[in-house]
C-alpha cells in the first residue's frame, strides 16, 4: 500500500516528538460527533445543528494536517527500532493516514454542497461518505494502537530491554566461540618429548654436576607445565559459570519484555471493554 505522498507535511522538523498521540484522538472523535449530529438532524432538521457539523468538519481539516505531520516525525523516530513486520505495519499506517487527510477535505466539500442544496439524495450521499470516513478513522486508530502495544513503537522501556537482550546474546555467542577454541587447543596439544640423557663423561664430579643440572631442568619443566594447566583449569571452571550467568540474564530480560507487552495488552483490553 503506497498511499499518496504529502511531502510538504513530512519535511516539517520543528514538531516536537510524541505530539501525534494527543492530536490523533481528535481526528477519531470529531467525525463520530459530526455523524451523530447529522443523524439527529435528520429527525429535527435544525439549521443550527447543520452549522455545528460544518464548523467541526472545518476544524477537522486542520487537525488531520497536524496529526499527519506529527505522525511523520514520530514514525521516523520509531522506524529503525521496529521489526520487519512492525515496519510494514507503519508503512500501511502512513498510507492510510494520507488518505484520511484527503478524505477530511472531501467530506467538508460534500457538507458544503448539502448547505447549498437541500435535495434528499445529496444529503444521503453526504452521510454515506461521512460514515465511510468515520470507519477509516476508527481503523486507523486501531492500527496505531497495534503499532504501540504489539510492535513497541516509541516505547523506550521495551527498546532498552531489547537492546540489552541483544548485547547479552552477542556476549553469550562470543563466550561459546572462545570456549570451543580453547577446547580444541587443549585437545590438540602435542605431548612433550622426554629430555635426552646427557652423555657420560669421565670423572665422578662431572657426573654429579650433570645430575644436579638435570634435576633442576626437570623441576623447571614441571613447573612450566603445571602453570598453563592450572590456568586452563581455572578458565575452564570460570567460563561455564560466566555462560550460565549470561544465559540467566538473557532469560530474565526476555521474561521482562514479555511481561511488559502482556501488561500493555491487558490495559488495552480493559480500556476497550470500558
Amino acid at each position: 500500500m503506497s498511499g499518496i505522498s504529502l511531502g510538504f507535511l513530512e519535511n516539517i522538523e520543528a514538531i516536537p516528538h510524541l505530539l501525534h498521540p494527543p492530536i490523533v484522538h481528535f481526528v477519531v472523535a470529531i467525525p463520530v460527533i459530526v455523524l451523530l449530529i447529522e443523524i439527529i438532524n435528520i429527525i429535527f432538521n435544525r439549521r443550527a445543528l447543520s452549522g455545528f457539523a460544518f464548523t467541526f468538519l472545518f476544524i477537522l481539516c486542520f487537525i488531520v494536517l497536524a496529526a499527519y505531520a506529527a505522525g511523520s516525525v514520530d514514525g521516523k523516530a520509531a522506524f529503525d527500532a521496529l521489526s520487519a513486520a512492525g515496519q510494514e505495519e507503519l508503512k500501511a499506517h502512513k498510507a492510510l493516514g494520507s488518505l484520511i487527510v484527503i478524505g477530511a477535505f472531501v467530506v467538508l466539500i460534500f457538507k458544503f454542497i448539502t448547505v447549498l442544496s437541500s435535495h434528499p439524495l445529496v444529503r444521503t450521499v453526504y452521510i454515506l461518505v461521512l460514515a465511510l470516513f468515520v470507519g477509516a478513522t476508527l481503523k486507523q486508530g486501531k492500527d496505531g494502537g497495534e503499532l504501540v502495544y504489539e510492535h513497541g513503537a516509541n516505547v523506550s522501556q521495551v527498546k532498552a530491554l531489547d537492546d540489552k537482550l541483544f548485547d547479552l546474546e552477542m556476549q553469550l555467542d562470543e563466550l561459546k566461540s572462545n570456549d570451543e577454541k580453547s577446547n580444541v587447543q587443549t585437545s590438540g596439544a602435542a605431548p612433550q618429548e622426554p629430555t635426552a640423557a646427557p652423555k657420560e663423561e669421565k670423572g665422578e664430579d662431572v657426573n654429579a654436576s650433570l645430575d644436579v643440572e638435570q634435576k633442576k631442568s626437570d623441576a623447571n619443566a614441571s613447573a612450566t607445565e603445571d602453570t598453563p594447566k592450572k590456568e586452563s583449569e581455572s578458565n575452564a571452571t570460570q567460563k561455564p559459570d560466566t555462560i550460565e550467568k549470561i544465559k540467566k540474564e538473557v532469560v530474565e530480560i526476555k521474561n521482562k519484555v514479555d511481561a511488559k507487552i502482556e501488561k500493555v495488552k491487558e490495559s488495552v483490553e480493559e480500556s476497550t471493554k470500558k
